[in-house]
């Protein structure tokens, strides 16, 4: 059993395409608990060049003892299992992440290490095993190891380019996420060489997963190419719900009362109007920062009359 150069091609392209969208979209995640600063990308780069790294070497020592074609499927496979698992324990492990007091430097490699070291270790452990399998000769491994190489290289282009100037615009993070793991299941599905009907049931039991997987957890994430947004619903001892909008760590920018949207949700922007109501003169109002343009909505509604500009800073 044995697969063709071009077919071992084309899953080097797949796995550089799937590291490199599962990297981006990695840094997005941890942005709304975390940040998004050169921290956390210095954190979420460094963990997963040394899970490569162990990848890499794992990989070629497991395809000098083997040298299986179907590895490369189970490969696959595994790593749709893992962006699984990242993509199920993310919301409540962040949510924990965000409370915790320690440096950001300490909590950002802790969460990159737990969500994302596995996905990339099997990603780096690829490589080697499909150089392996791609040399057929002694006098033509260079080019064997060089072109594989090269394709790997190439999808991670396309995946980066394609991530950043398309996906994010259309898509979640969480949807990206599981787009991933699902095209993963469908590659390990395409790579494997035979049939066997446990690699059938654990490839179901990854696409059940990975369905599993898709459901939001109440929290709505949104995404545009220019910044994340998380919006919750949060329910207060008064019975009310409050709807919030946070571009990332240490505060929410925005919100409104669920079902009444003209009041305001924060004691300060209801501090502001009050002190707004007592002055003698309301003709002209400035506001510094517009935020989601609650509180000039709403001195809008309340003063018709008034000149109301609202001044982002």
């Amino acid at each position: 059993m044995t697969i063709g150069s071009k077919k071992l091609g084309a899953l080097a392209a797949i796995a550089g395409f799937v590291l490199m969208v599962f990297e981006i979209a990695a840094a997005r995640i941890l942005a709304p608990s975390i940040g998004s600063s050169t921290y956390v990308w210095t954190s979420v780069i460094g963990v997963i060049i040394m899970a490569l790294s162990v990848g890499y070497w794992a990989g070629g020592r497991v395809a000098d003892k083997r040298n299986n074609p179907n590895d490369i499927a189970r490969l696959f496979l595994a790593l749709s299992l893992t962006i699984s698992f990242a993509i199920v324990l993310y919301p409540a492990f962040l949510a924990s992440v965000a409370e915790w007091t320690i440096d950001v430097r300490v909590s950002a490699v802790i969460a990159s290490l737990i969500l994302f070291a596995p996905t990339s270790l099997l990603a780096g452990a690829i490589s080697p095993y499909l150089a392996k399998l791609n040399v057929r000769s002694l006098a033509s491994s260079g080019s064997a190891v060089a072109n594989l190489g090269a394709l790997n290289s190439l999808g991670g282009i396309v995946g980066t380019f394609l991530t950043g100037f398309v996906l994010f615009g259309f898509m979640g993070v969480r949807d990206v996420m599981v787009a991933l793991a699902v095209g993963s299941l469908a590659v390990s599905w395409w790579a494997r060489v035979g049939r066997s009907r446990r690699e059938t049931a654990l490839t179901v039991g990854a696409l059940i997963l990975s369905l599993v997987a898709w459901p939001g957890s109440g929290v709505l994430a949104l995404d545009t190419p220019s910044a994340h947004y998380t919006i919750e619903d949060t329910t207060l001892q008064g019975g009310y719900t409050v709807r919030t909008l946070a571009t990332g760590p240490g505060g929410k920018q925005s919100g409104i009362i669920v079902g009444s949207p003209t009041e305001l949700a924060f004691w300060y922007t209801r501090e502001i109007a009050s002190l707004i109501d007592v002055q003698p003169a309301k003709q002209r109002i400035a506001v510094l920062g517009g935020g989601a343009y609650t509180l000039p909505a709403y001195l809008a509604q309340k003063y018709p009359d008034s000149q109301i500009d609202a001044v982002e800073i």
